[in-house]
């Protein structure tokens, strides 16, 4: 369930973000229901929020940033950061095109309806919605693949990198639990 909490709320934080014109600069994603803490994209860096509160910071070269002071990494580890920070930046675009696409089903059903009405024959409605919603399907598998990819990375960096470890807020089941529920909710 903490993946479908965690699909849906980065599907609508970054489905509201691109509906309402403003990038994806300031996106938060809470994991619901788990103490694993929090990951949020904020003003160019990838802000994580363990259980505790604390926070780490990690830029788009890889930068890490620890309770506020920057920590020394190797080559290797840098470049796990900089995968790290692309793979939320991914994570995101796909949760707003996921959301979009969420908008757009609702779209093609109230103009269905209403052309259907207007015509007398609603027979193409549920063809026109399925439609749409296969594209939702596809954009949140996306998000699925985000999770697993991010997993990964994050695994290598809890390897390497003993102080990144309480920042590791993407669960080991996340990506799977992510899509079994994708295709238990669309058929």
């Amino acid at each position: 369930m903490r993946a479908r909490s965690l699909v849906y709320l980065v599907a609508a934080a970054g489905g509201l973000a691109a509906l309402a014109g403003c990038g994806r600069s300031d996106v938060t994603v809470v994991p619901s229901g788990t103490a694993h803490g929090n990951l949020a994209l904020r003003d160019g860096q990838v802000v994580l929020t363990a259980s505790d509160g604390s926070q780490a910071l990690i830029a788009k070269d890889g930068a890490l940033t620890i309770r506020g002071a920057p920590v020394a990494v190797t080559d290797a580890q840098r470049a796990d950061l900089a995968r790290y920070y692309a793979g939320v930046d991914a994570l995101i675009a796909h949760a707003g095109a996921t959301g979009l696409a969420g908008a757009q089903v609702g779209v093609t059903a109230v103009s269905s309806v209403a052309e259907g009405l207007a015509k007398g024959d609603l027979s193409r409605v549920g063809s026109q919605v399925e439609a749409q919603a296969r594209a939702v399907k596809q954009e949140a598998g996306a998000l699925c693949g985000d999770l697993r990819a991010l997993r990964a990375v994050q695994d290598a960096l809890v390897a390497s990198l003993q102080a990144f470890q309480p920042y590791a807020v993407v669960g080991a089941h996340d990506g799977e639990d992510c899509a079994q529920e994708v295709r238990a909710d669309h058929p």
